[in-house]
Formats: structure tokens, C-alpha cells, sequence
């Protein structure tokens, strides 16, 4: 019997901790994992565009684009954001908090993302995404000198 009193005393503790403390909800993590998952698919989109539409500007947007994914992979542990973002198992315990905290911060504001990657066009002005359909090579360029300044910006400040 003291056991089980033990599991629940222990039980109660988690749930006061984990009511209590601000944490992001479900929707908040699901959407901050959807909007590091349309960063992805944007900037793959931005690839393949350029190879059909231009390809003079193929090889340096590869370059450009595998550049900024392998550091937004190294800033996650290896991982895609959008996969570490809304892992729930990754964020069941305590120490992993702060991390679960930053990630939101980090992906939850489309706002922010915009102005980050401003020549990717993420989103469009309303909130709906923003195709490619008419690629024009002065948005080509637009977006080439996003990536260069985000990859240099990331470079001047490694804390980022």
C-alpha cells in the first residue's frame, strides 16, 4: 500500500508540475513543427523552380539551400526541426523543457520567419502560402541573397 501511495503522491507531484509551469499547448507545438516542415518544402521548392526556370542560378541555390537545411539539422541535434518539433515522447521529461521552450519560440512565429527568411516568401501578407508559380529571376536573386545573409548572420553569431 505505501508503494502505490508513493506512485500517486508522485503522480499528483507530475501533474501540479506539469499544469502549473507555462508550457506551450499541443496546437502551438503541432504548428511550430508545420511551419519548420513548410521552411523545408519552401526552400526544396525554390531548388526545383530554379533548376527548370533558370538553371544559371541552379548549382549556387543548391549549394545555398543544402547549406541553411544542414544548419537548421545541426541546430536540432542532427534532426529535421520539423521532426524534433512535435516528438512528444522527446519532451516527456523535465530536462527537456527548456528545449521544448526554445523550439516553439523558435518555429511558432510565422511572423518572425518571414522576416528571417524574407525572399523565400513563406507566407503571403493574409497568412496563406505564397507559390512559386511565377518565378521571376529578380525573386531568384531575392532569394539567393536571403540565404547568403541568413548562412553569414549565422556565421557572425554562432549563438543563434
Amino acid at each position: 500500500m505505501l508503494a502505490i501511495r508513493d506512485i500517486s503522491a508522485w503522480a499528483k507531484r507530475c501533474w501540479e508540475d506539469w499544469t502549473t509551469k507555462e508550457r506551450p499547448t499541443y496546437y502551438e507545438v503541432l504548428r511550430a513543427g508545420g511551419n519548420a516542415e513548410n521552411l523545408r518544402l519552401r526552400l526544396e521548392l525554390f531548388v526545383i523552380e530554379v533548376k527548370i526556370k533558370f538553371p544559371e542560378y541552379a548549382t549556387e541555390a543548391t549549394e545555398l539551400v543544402d547549406q541553411v537545411l544542414k544548419a537548421l539539422r545541426h541546430d536540432h541535434g542532427g534532426h529535421r526541426p520539423e521532426d524534433k518539433v512535435p516528438n512528444r515522447e522527446f519532451f516527456a521529461t523535465p530536462e527537456h523543457e527548456e528545449t521544448m521552450l526554445k523550439l516553439r519560440e523558435r518555429w511558432y512565429d510565422t511572423e518572425q520567419l518571414d522576416k528571417e527568411f524574407w525572399g523565400i516568401r513563406l507566407h503571403h501578407e493574409k497568412g496563406v502560402q505564397y507559390g512559386w508559380m511565377y518565378l521571376t529571376e529578380e525573386r531568384v536573386s531575392q532569394g539567393l541573397q536571403c540565404l547568403r545573409e541568413w548562412l553569414e548572420g549565422r556565421q557572425a553569431n554562432p549563438a543563434c
